[in-house]
């Protein structure tokens, strides 16, 4: 009986182990193909390119003299390419000139706050520059700092809004070709000195450091320049002069000829300025501007 239970039960699970699974669920429905919509194409925009400076004519600012030589100029390099940019027409020129009075005015104040650099310039601390004493050449271009321009005219007027970037970016190249070539020069009549040990690199740095500080140097001399016919007054009336720099200042105010070259008046106040404290030379310059209201 045991037995037969026992085959009994293991029938019943074979029986119960054939029942056929449920049938699969149907497949979820596909979803219908939407075409995705594509933008339309936006219409290309014909950008407006500037016509490349080198492409219009203008009149160099390279002159040679007798010998083939470039003529130094006797105002900074960005102010004589102002006045050959062809694109500044009259309209454009009265705004430019009205910008220039002011900038003017920023740069006598830049020197009459920073004389004792603009003396020192004048004493001939750039030809002082050697690269090879590194010490030393730090020292100098910290002192020179204060009148040091890095930006160029043309784009100081062009962030004023008072060029447009095309105007600006001729005069920029007007500038550029005229220091190109004064480089060039310097390369290609460079004589090696042994003796002074200065280099064509050591030129080369003078006359880049020398174009930086041009234009607060160019209002530093206009002042002297503007005082001289009557130096012996403008130093008079400065409190704490001494009595015999007073009288010094006289007597080389007699050297002074308002019909000489530029460079040999400036020999002259330079003479005069040397009598003076650092304070006094300030004082000077403040008198210049001052006497303009008189």
């Amino acid at each position: 009986m045991k037995r037969l239970a026992i085959v009994a039960v293991g029938l019943g699970g074979m029986a119960m182990g054939q029942v056929a699974p449920p049938p699969p669920a149907p497949p979820e429905p596909k979803p219908e193909y939407v075409r995705p919509v594509v933008p339309p194409t936006p219409p290309t925009v014909q950008r407006r390119t500037r016509p490349d400076v080198r492409d219009i004519d203008f009149e160099s600012l390279i002159e040679r003299d007798d010998r083939g030589m470039i003529k130094h100029l006797n105002v900074p390099v960005d102010y004589a390419a102002l006045d050959h940019n062809p694109l500044i027409g009259p309209e454009q020129r009265e705004k430019v000139d009205a910008w220039m009075v002011d900038r003017k005015k920023a740069m006598e104040k830049l020197v009459v706050e920073y004389a004792d650099v603009a003396v020192e310039v004048d004493a001939g601390i750039l030809n002082d520059l050697v690269i090879s004493d590194q010490l030393a050449m730090e020292a100098q271009m910290e002192l020179l700092k204060p009148l040091q321009l890095v930006t160029t005219l043309g784009d100081e007027m062009r962030a004023s809004k008072v060029l447009s970037p095309e105007q600006a970016e001729l005069n920029n190249y007007i500038a550029n070709q005229y220091t190109s070539a004064r480089i060039d020069e310097l390369r290609d009549t460079f004589v090696p000195d042994e003796d002074s040990g200065v280099t064509l690199v050591d030129m080369i740095l003078r006359y880049v450091f020398s174009n930086q500080v041009a234009e607060p140097m160019y209002a530093y001399h206009n002042l002297l320049l503007e005082g001289a016919p009557r130096i012996d007054e403008l130093v008079g009336k400065i409190e704490g002069v001494a009595p015999e720099t007073v009288a010094k200042v006289r007597e080389l105010a007699e050297k002074y000829d308002p019909d000489a070259p530029r460079d040999k008046q400036l020999d002259v106040m330079k003479q005069i300025v040397e009598q003076l404290e650092m304070a006094e030379v300030r004082d000077l310059l403040q008198a210049v501007i001052d006497s303009r209201k008189d």
